[in-house]
């Protein structure tokens, strides 16, 4: 990225409880691993939709042609954790997915479309390859110490009341901050 420039995301944020919850289970990833990434009120759970490289005040511009969308996904149903090497570090990504619904891809289709994204780059996959999902860890190395995540209720459920949100993207692709939501 050029000076200037950010990531802006449109992404999905879960209800509060569920929140609290993907925070739990990113402290208790924390513990076990020394990840790199833990979510918390600076860092919060998130499904991005899509994100592009753009100057941080575009936020409003972005907000402005995809708010009408907010009431198109209401609920994805989860998928289990998954582990993702990551493609340019030493590392794995730990990932709590969500099965593509009609609802999220056609969101997602509408928001690549709009006049916003023409001018700007789109970071994350696309269509067929997008990978709803949550970043729960990042862990360094590719060994990951037994983990008991058997008290975590998260795994296999539906999320509901997800809400629309435009924000910036931090470290580790984290969202670190909504801008409207």
């Amino acid at each position: 990225m050029t000076p200037g420039e950010s990531v802006v995301s449109v992404v999905l944020l879960p209800n509060p409880a569920d929140s609290a919850q993907l925070v739990d289970c990113s402290q208790l990833i924390h513990e076990r691993t020394n990840s790199l990434i833990r979510l918390s009120d600076q860092f919060l759970p998130h499904i991005s939709v899509a994100q592009f490289t753009a100057p941080a005040e575009e936020a409003a511009a972005l907000w402005e042609q995809v708010r009408h969308l907010s009431a198109h996904v209401s609920e994805l149903e989860s998928a289990g954790l998954s582990f993702v090497p990551d493609a340019h570090e030493d590392g794995l990504w730990i990932e709590l997915g969500f099965l593509r619904s009609t609802a999220a891809s056609e969101l997602q289709a509408q928001i690549i479309q709009s006049d916003f994204a023409r001018q700007f780059k789109l970071h994350n996959h696309a269509g067929d390859s997008w990978r709803p999902h949550v970043t729960v860890g990042l862990v360094p190395g590719h060994s990951i110490p037994a983990l008991n995540l058997a008290k975590l209720t998260i795994f296999k459920r539906s999320f509901q009341n997800l809400t629309l949100a435009v924000g910036i993207n931090g470290e580790y692709w984290t969202f670190v901050e909504t801008r409207f939501s």
